[in-house]
């Protein structure tokens, strides 16, 4: 009883704990916080949902994320750390869910209708002391929102309106203007969330019970024909199958020996732009060229041509030998992007290259699981979505600015070295390791404007004082704070 009192108070305890954590719309501390305390509500009231293999992996990236947020505050960290909690929302009403954008979805849903389950749970129309006003209640709550929505219209468009409205607020000793309409809507978020934690949520079954249906492994399924030649169907397709495959991996074969020839002998003389222009080419062909190479996977080895024809192997090694040469593509793609960054230096999106092709090769993988042991597309998008999960969250426990701001000052010549980017695109993160870096009078764009160095330093500066002007310890992150001591 005393445990089930605590439940119904917690909304409250939530909802002004958030109000007091997220005075702004800066991540810190506070997201730490905010992380630990809603998983020990989940351990202490739902405790049976950390048995569950995948929420303890969504729980776990959620802590990390809130963890990184503090150590680095990137902007990847912050993304990770809103989407993590929202699935980790879905997989406290669903636990046994196995592919996660099912438990983004549940847990939108969830906190979207956390109100009209708190209502409904706790009956708050029983709680009038005379029933004589319960039939008029809810038929006065309509009305009286859409008055409310229609009076802010009319208060923004007539000052004479307004005048009047604010003269009758004053005489009942309020004032509009103190109004916080942030801060009431940080309550009901904060009060939402933990509402969406612990009741269930109106479309937990239907979301539940979607997911069911979908299938890990591929089921044989024999079916009558009433005549013979119409059982050649199957056939026809797993010869058009091995067809297909081995001509697609003749000219896949071809491709990865020239680009190989290229990668030995030309590559390291290219110009910047030729090199640039190389990988950004080469990726775009490896995103078109795996998803092809998925697509026919997919469509080849699904239902019964997993199964035939028993005695002979032919379509699953033509598909292992596809994976294997899509496998050397990323790989050279790899190595174009590696010698790009070792001439030219680092950047967001030359990491973000190997990012997506650790990605890649894990979907591979996945896909080559997929025609060896006869499991389903289904088993492919799940598992290739929690690798994914598991990417970005290692990816978001590095501080990039400041790793590329470092290797680029120490690695890069300082006639390839970009220091526009490092100045203009960067985030205000690099200040402390800039202002005592023996910058040049003028730098030089990639678009061929000239700008003055210390125009670019003072303006990241001003743009991190005006930034963290009004944070407190809330909002304290590691990454604020070599700045601040750079400044003191």
């Amino acid at each position: 009883m005393q445990k089930q009192i605590i439940r119904d108070c917690l909304p409250l305890v939530g909802a002004l704990l958030y109000s007091y954590l997220f005075t702004q719309m800066h991540l810190g501390v506070n997201a730490f916080l905010w992380a630990v305390f809603i998983l020990a509500i989940i351990f202490i009231f739902k405790r049976e949902t950390f048995r569950a293999k995948y929420f303890k992996l969504i729980a776990f990236a959620y802590f990390l994320s809130a963890l990184q947020v503090v150590l680095h505050h990137s902007g990847l960290a912050q993304v990770l750390y809103v989407l993590s909690f929202i699935t980790l929302v879905g997989y406290t009403q669903v636990r046994t869910l196995r592919f996660i954008w099912y438990g983004l979805l549940l847990g939108i849903g969830s906190l979207m209708t956390a109100p009209i389950t708190a209502l409904h749970k706790w009956r708050v129309f029983d709680w009038l002391p005379t029933k004589t006003l319960q039939p008029y209640l809810p038929l006065s709550i309509i009305p009286l929102g859409i008055g409310t929505i229609f009076l802010s219209i009319y208060y923004t468009a007539n000052p004479t309106l307004a005048a009047l409205v604010d003269w009758i607020i004053l005489q009942l000793g309020m004032s509009m203007l103190d109004f916080s309409w942030l801060y009431l809507g940080r309550v009901l978020l904060g009060a939402c969330i933990i509402i969406a934690l612990l009741w269930p949520s109106l479309n937990k079954h239907l979301v539940g019970d979607r997911e069911a249906f979908w299938k890990m492994n591929v089921l044989r399924k024999r079916k009558k024909v009433a005549f013979s030649f119409l059982s050649q169907g199957l056939k026809r397709e797993y010869n058009l199958a091995v067809g297909t495959l081995f001509l697609l991996n003749g000219l896949l074969l071809v491709t990865n020996l020239l680009d190989l020839k290229y990668l030995l002998h030309n590559f390291a003389e290219s110009s910047a732009t030729e090199l640039s222009s190389y990988v950004h080419r080469g990726t775009n062909l490896l995103f078109l060229a795996i998803a092809l190479a998925m697509v026919l996977v997919l469509y080849f080895f699904r239902r019964n041509l997993h199964f035939y024809p028993s005695r002979s192997p032919w379509l699953k090694w033509l598909a292992f030998i596809w994976l294997i040469q899509n496998g050397m593509l990323a790989i050279s793609v790899a190595l174009r992007n590696y010698y790009y960054f070792t001439n030219y230096g680092l950047t967001h999106l030359r990491i973000g290259v190997f990012v997506f092709l650790l990605v890649v090769m894990i979907g591979l993988f996945y896909t080559y699981q997929k025609v060896e042991y006869q499991k389903t597309a289904y088993y492919l998008f799940a598992k290739t979505a929690w690798a994914i999960l598991g990417v970005l969250t290692i990816t978001a426990c590095f501080n990039w600015d400041i790793l590329i701001t470092k290797y680029n000052l120490r690695y890069t010549d300082r006639d390839k070295l970009d220091l526009y980017y490092l100045l203009g695109d960067l985030s205000d993160k690099n200040i402390y390791l800039l202002d005592g870096y023996p910058l040049p009078r003028t730098i030089t764009s990639s678009k061929g404007i000239a700008y003055k160095s210390e125009d670019l330093l003072n303006r990241k500066k001003s743009t991190y004082e005006r930034r963290t002007k009004q944070m407190d310890w809330r909002h304290w992150n590691l990454a604020d704070a070599r700045n601040r001591i750079w400044r003191e």
